[in-house]
């Protein structure tokens, strides 16, 4: 099987070639770089390799950035919108979206179906390239996930290393719930997502997935990562509407994976109990 990722030095990108099984033929651009969303650029690898599978984990996901960038409608929408002119009808497309799609005024875990009404630019733009995707792809899974981390690239768990390690007193926000996404444990449900496709069926699903684990704050995550490196940093609460960000965020994004793991059977490790404490140990060696 021939599957083409796009966005390969993102940290689910990583995740995604670190996890790559045996017996996939994995391509990766090693030529455009940021020019792979102008659209002969894309044609071209995807003309000289013909893929059965394309995953696009490629994002703009700087939230705050976003806010005075519109340079973040490029990556995020109207390149879904590009490949659906340069891939072959059979192709399938696995495309990662975000909870960042909903405003969060729900106290129940967000479903695949759910009404969305994204309250930041960033939101915005990735909810436009899910209707891309949408109105021009007729083979795909929309994947929405949450809060990635991972040993690489910019992400919750370390920057909180760095300002535990560095700060005396810091501020987090404690009103914000959502539930923590390994990088590894997403790369690894794509991956069978792969392995699970047919090349004969046609598919148009929306799933969400999130860690198998407990939903929680920003503060509270933030104090699991302290515990388990014994500094003396003092962590406060603080309300989102006080910690002057540009961006507006959902106070309750919490997704329900329920619909791709009863799809697939995938058994997922606890995000908490593993997944963090080995990111932890990974990157404090």
């Amino acid at each position: 099987m021939k599957v083409l990722l796009l966005g390969h030095s993102g940290q689910l990108g990583k995740s995604l070639l670190r996890t790559v099984p045996n017996n996939i033929n994995l391509k990766i651009d090693t030529v455009y770089g940021r020019k792979i969303l102008i659209e002969q650029n894309l044609k071209n690898i995807i003309n000289n390799f013909a893929p059965n599978i394309l995953i696009n984990s490629l994002a703009y996901t700087n939230v705050e950035k976003a806010e005075n960038d519109d340079g973040v409608y490029d990556a995020n929408s109207y390149f879904l919108k590009t490949i659906s002119k340069v891939i072959n009808k059979k192709t399938f497309l696995i495309h990662i979206s975000t909870d960042y799609v909903f405003d969060g005024n729900k106290n129940t875990p967000y479903q695949p179906l759910d009404i969305t009404n994204p309250i930041n630019k960033y939101g915005k733009s990735k909810l436009l390239g899910e209707n891309n995707i949408k109105k021009y792809i007729e083979n795909y899974n929309i994947i929405r996930t949450s809060s990635l981390f991972s040993k690489n690239g910019v992400n919750f768990v370390k920057k909180m290393i760095n300002l535990i390690r560095d700060k005396k007193r810091i501020s987090v926000v404690n009103d914000q719930l959502f539930i923590p996404t390994p990088c590894e444990d997403l790369s690894q449900l794509i991956w069978s997502i792969v392995l699970n496709h047919s090349s004969e069926s046609v598919e148009n699903q929306l799933y969400h997935f999130s860690g198998n684990g407990r939903a929680l704050t920003w503060f509270d995550f933030a104090n699991l990562i302290k515990n388990a490196l014994f500094y003396n940093c003092i962590i406060e609460p603080q309300k989102t509407i006080n910690m002057n960000f540009k961006a507006k965020r959902p106070l309750y994004s919490v997704l329900s994976s329920k619909k791709i793991i009863n799809k697939l059977d995938y058994k997922s490790l606890p995000w908490e109990e593993y997944y963090l404490n080995k990111t932890i140990n990974e990157l404090i060696k």
